[in-house]
């Protein structure tokens, strides 16, 4: 049996660059393992694919029967062409739901965009939250907001905070405010 190195190293750049990402700073510096995480995970992933579509279309040695008095006829059973394809889809599926479980969540989100100035625990109490007088995350003033409003809040910024919207999805947004509101009673 050939090996196939293609796959092979699709599938270790995919894992390494998820555990690079997932890290969150801990391999490699924070703001690499933004950029070298998803990278290695993409790069990773289309060789994968790429692996599976040339196995699956390319014949091998074993795939053909020369006949006497027709062409070469695939050797491939009915059922076997089906495998094939289905594990090209299921392959596929797979990567595509990783990716959008790669993602970072709020807490990762968080950490990145709005820690500097709120703090780890949400607090304020850092030299730049001090300086720009931020209300505590996690009282009950914050707390209490409907998380409609302190989307919106993060989205178009307050004060002197700048708005993330178009520079981080709803999505992620909605995240960063469901993790604030773990922050209560820390």
């Amino acid at each position: 049996m050939r090996r196939n190195w293609l796959g092979i190293t699709g599938l270790a750049l995919l894992l390494l660059g998820a555990a690079i990402f997932r890290s969150r700073g801990a391999l490699v510096p924070w703001y690499l393992s933004w950029i070298l995480g998803p990278l290695l995970w993409y790069v990773g992933g289309g060789l994968a694919i790429a692996s599976l579509i040339q196995r699956m279309f390319s014949p091998g040695k074993s795939d053909t029967v020369a006949l006497p008095k027709a062409e070469a006829v695939p050797n491939l059973k009915e059922s076997e062409l089906k495998m094939r394809k289905a594990h090209t889809i299921a392959l596929i599926a797979i990567v595509a739901l990783s990716a959008t479980v790669a993602r970072a969540d709020g807490k990762s989100d968080f950490t990145a965009k709005c820690q500097m100035c709120h703090g780890a625990d949400g607090a304020g109490k850092t030299p730049m939250g001090a300086k720009l007088n931020i209300a505590d995350l996690r009282s009950d003033a914050v707390q209490s907001k409907p998380a409609a409003e302190l989307e919106k809040t993060v989205a178009s910024g307050k004060n002197k905070m700048t708005g993330y919207e178009g520079k981080m999805t709803k999505q992620q947004i909605a995240d960063v405010v469901g993790y604030v509101k773990t922050l209560k009673g820390k």
